[in-house]
């Protein structure tokens, strides 16, 4: 293998078209793999930090979501002259698409490849070499069970893992977080010199106005560069002129990016500005790239008061891990009561639009968002449309603290961040900071004892403080009272440079009827930050505490405080195996689980890659584990950092059943009953 490091790559690479009868067929294999033919686009530019790539053909793992690095499943290119396969791979690698299929014009035959991502180097790995193009479904069929758009998308979102043994060492969400670095570079470099020649030509103008404004137009571009107001603005080897995508992206999203006559009063004055940035295309763009982009758009005054901390990859994090999957799928309605400029809304869209029960479903209608700063509220419908290529999202400009939810609009999830930002502009004595911080959590707590009912959920962005500091008792004891705290997070400085912040991301879930047994809550840090390894969960640390009806206290386990850092799931952990919970002994650190087709209760330790939503009696799971374990009935090489709640877990078993034969039969616009009974428990004891 040839490793090739991404910096010694030559700038510009452009695809020979391919041959009709050759599209032709690879079309007809991928669709045979399983991805929408709606999700394979032709002749597909994109701009990283290393220049232009344009390939003949790309295929995303999801038909509506076709961001480059989280969604890009295959790439294909017709190899021009001069250039060597693995020098291919690693151009097209950028994209962050694991799989490549190389066609050569001089022979007329296929190569089938993989990129495995080794620190900043790309690793060209060939599959299948010398391939006929009568036979390419043939040998793409090898790999039927790793390449296929599904199993794709959940390698990406580190909810499972490539089979193949050829393929255990391509880690593709590693590979995707590699690529949107690469073109996150290039976007805020052309954005932040787009927004300084902005404010040269609207000098006079405030800087909300401003900031506004180059929101939109980044808005414009990066809707034309997807190809959202239309296919033919995407399909060209030069970027198109700004003019030719306003008007298109404007017809089709005029709530977030105004209407035309809104463009008209500034007509003269963007068009340097938007020259810059069309020196890219954004074909690349992917929410979590937002923070970086809005902070490039941003005075540093307008950071402070909306928060931009890397805001995005923190939020996206944070609603991966919450079981919303126990939810009815009309309670999955999120709200954030001060949504600053909607990163944990976008994120949250991301997570529901994921579930298999919300097909059919308008994800639009479960999401609602509270913005005091008008500026902000407007950033935020911007943000939503980028993530959605949908427009008239719900964001309501007013006071979080009068906001009334009637029963209907009662939502089961709440998000937001706790912290004023504010502060630390004004933080002349830390001790009245912390005062300050501590009440605007009492403040927000109070809100979401409002707003959630029983069995919803709260993931928000809290200071330390409320765990260690003295002055906080209070605060812990009205927390731990009103919710079941099952998971917080130290957020590392890499991720967070403003250390005086110290944020902390709490995670729990609304319990009126509370359990006099202690619960554990499952504390995790990293030692040495790192943003790589906090966007895969992989480093942490975890000094597991327990919580009472009146305090939160460190649990003195050996087996659990002292654990090992997690790793990548191991890649034999092949066989899906589903259990519930029975019973959680937070001092003596053991779990006892039933898992299905094995004979007895399995009583393990408690391992500290579990996720926290996990550690409660009753609760319905799924793990990976080897299959030789599943023969052997034993869980000890269980994937428990891949550990997914159980879906369906609200339905009946003939709700379930009538639901799964709707799903089988092709009607994937099945949906479960809005008043589906509880749940009842599938696995019991023999």
């Amino acid at each position: 293998m040839t490793t090739i490091h991404h910096a010694a790559a030559r700038k510009d690479f452009y695809s020979r078209p391919l041959p009709d009868p050759v599209r032709h067929t690879v079309i007809q294999s991928l669709t045979d793999c399983g991805f929408d033919h709606a999700a394979i686009l032709e002749s597909y530019h994109f701009t990283s930090r290393d220049g232009h790539v344009l390939v003949a053909m790309i295929a995303f793992t999801d038909r509506r979501r076709r961001h480059l690095a989280p969604h890009a499943g295959c790439t294909v290119v017709s190899v021009p002259d001069g250039f060597s396969d693995e020098e291919t791979v690693s151009i097209v690698s950028r994209s962050g698409a694991p799989f490549h299929i190389l066609y050569h014009h001089h022979d007329g035959a296929c190569s089938f490849w993989a990129s495995v991502c080794e620190g900043d180097s790309i690793v060209p790995v060939v599959l299948e070499n010398n391939i006929p193009i009568s036979k390419l479904r043939q040998s793409l069929h090898a790999y039927h069970g790793d390449f296929a758009a599904d199993r794709i998308a959940q390698v990406k979102q580190g909810r499972s893992c490539f089979w193949h043994p050829r393929l255990h060492s391509l880690h593709a969400r590693r590979l995707a977080l590699w690529a949107a670095h690469g073109m996150r570079d290039a976007f805020v470099d052309v954005v932040g010199r787009a927004t300084r020649q902005l404010r040269e030509d609207m000098s006079g103008f405030s800087d909300d106005e401003i900031a506004l404004l180059a929101a939109r137009m980044l808005g414009v571009t990066i809707l034309a560069d997807n190809g959202a107001p239309g296919k033919a603005i995407r399909r060209s080897r030069s970027v198109p002129p700004f003019v030719q995508a306003l008007s298109s992206a404007v017809t089709a999203y005029p709530d977030s990016l105004g209407d035309m006559e809104y463009w008209t009063k500034y007509a003269q004055r963007i068009e340097r500005a938007a020259a810059i940035l069309r020196t890219v295309s954004f074909a690349g763009y992917s929410s979590d790239m937002l923070s970086a982009l809005f902070a490039a758009i941003l005075n540093q005054e307008q950071r402070a008061s909306w928060g931009v901390i890397e805001m995005s990859l923190i939020a996206h994090r944070m609603l991966e891990s919450l079981p919303v999957e126990f939810l009815l799928p009309e309670r999955r309605i999120i709200v954030d009561p001060a949504c600053g400029w909607g990163a944990l809304l976008i994120a949250g869209v991301e997570r529901l639009a994921g579930l298999s029960d919300m097909d059919g479903r308008p994800i639009r209608m479960h999401v609602i968002g509270h913005e005091r700063d008008a500026a902000a509220a407007r950033l935020a419908r911007i943000g939503l449309t980028l993530a959605t290529e949908e427009d008239g999202w719900c964001i309501v400009h007013g006071d979080d603290q009068q906001q009334a939810y009637d029963e209907a609009q009662a939502p089961g999830i709440m998000v937001g961040s706790a912290f004023d930002y504010r502060l630390h502009d004004r933080r002349d004595d830390a001790d009245d900071a912390r005062s300050d911080a501590l009440a605007r959590v009492q403040d927000y707590l109070a809100i979401a004892q409002r707003v959630i009912p029983h069995g919803g959920y709260l993931a928000a962005l809290v200071p330390r403080a409320i765990m260690d500091a003295p002055s906080a008792t209070d605060l812990r004891k009205a927390l731990t009272k009103a919710f079941d705290v099952f998971e917080c997070w130290d957020i590392p400085s890499d991720i967070n440079p403003d250390e005086s912040l110290a944020p902390l991301a709490l995670f729990a879930r609304r319990e009126t009827r509370r359990s006099p047994r202690p619960h554990l809550v499952m504390r995790r840090a990293l030692p040495h930050a790192d943003r790589d390894h906090f966007a895969c969960g992989a480093g942490w640390t975890v000094a597991p505490m327990v919580a009472r009806t009146d305090a939160l206290v460190p649990m003195s386990v050996d087996n659990v405080e002292h654990p090992t850092p997690p790793t990548d799931p191991p890649p034999f952990c092949d066989y899906w195996i589903s259990g519930v919970v029975e019973d959680v002994n937070a001092d003596t650190g053991v779990i006892s689980l039933w898992i299905a087709g094995f004979d007895e209760v399995q009583i393990i330790p408690i391992d500290p890659l579990m996720p926290g939503w996990m550690l409660r009696p009753k609760t319905e799971f799924r793990v990976r584990i080897p299959y030789a374990d599943k023969r052997a009935r034993s869980l000890i090489h269980g994937a428990w950092n891949a550990v997914v709640p159980q879906s369906y877990t609200y339905l009946s078993e003939n709700d379930l059943l009538e639901t799964l034969t709707c799903l089988f039969n092709g009607d994937s616009s099945a949906q479960a009953p809005l008043t589906a009974p509880p749940s009842r428990r599938r696995l019991r004891r023999s």
